[in-house]
């Protein structure tokens, strides 16, 4: 090995570099990567490469047009003609737009709803994402459970419903305590039917299989 390759080597190993921006000696983490770069860093620090992209961007007409776009002040007509349909309506028929001179879309509320269930009528990969989307917020909302959390359970479980122990291949269904609120397992849709019809009653079980067990001679 040649005493070069022996200095490249040893360079590499350098757990620390000069920042020629600040003149100060840090660790390796505290440079972003760069493959052509001196022990594969940036010549500068994330400090010393921020200040100067910030510098950068207030000098550039982008930071000028967006600093005289917020000074430009907000006009909220009475009246905005729709780019879809075309008719001139009030603004209130208009749905919010921050980034707008406006403050407002410039399609109308009834042709977005248009839009939008032509769109859950024809699509079926779109109507069957706003299902999950809608199955999603429900469980969080109702009950305060992530997809992740749900996901854990079922695993947790073999995929298997909770009571029958069929593998659950269709829509699970969370189940949980009508009296607390609290998730008690994920079933198949008989079993959480059958809890539900007997509103939880293990008084009702036990009689029902006392019910089977007496009549279990019965052909």
């Amino acid at each position: 090995m040649t005493l070069q390759n022996t200095v490249v080597q040893a360079d590499f190993y350098r757990e620390e570099k000069t920042c020629t921006g600040c003149d100060v000696s840090k660790p390796l983490s505290g440079f972003h990567r760069q493959k052509d770069g001196v022990f594969g860093r940036h010549s500068r620090c994330i400090e010393c490469s921020e200040k100067r992209r910030k510098a950068n961007y207030r000098s550039s007409d982008q930071h000028a047009k967006y600093e005289a776009k917020k000074l430009q002040p907000k006009v909220t007509p009475h009246f905005i003609t729709c780019n879809r349909c075309g008719e001139t309506k009030e603004y209130s028929e208009f749905h919010r737009a921050s980034n707008h001179i406006t403050g407002r879309q410039q399609i109308c509320k009834k042709c977005k709803n248009s839009a939008h269930t032509k769109r859950r009528h024809e699509d079926d990969v779109f109507r069957e994402k706003l299902k999950k989307q809608h199955r999603l917020r429900r469980r969080k909302y109702r009950y305060g459970i992530t997809q992740e959390m749900f996901d854990a359970l079922f695993i947790a479980q073999e995929k298997k419903c909770a009571i029958c122990e069929k593998e659950l291949l269709n829509k699970p269904n969370l189940d949980h305590c009508h009296a607390t609120g609290k998730i008690r397992g994920i079933l198949c849709a008989p079993c959480n039917f059958m809890l539900g019809a007997i509103n939880d009653r293990e008084d009702l079980l036990l009689r029902a299989i006392q019910y089977l067990a007496k009549y279990r001679d019965i052909k």
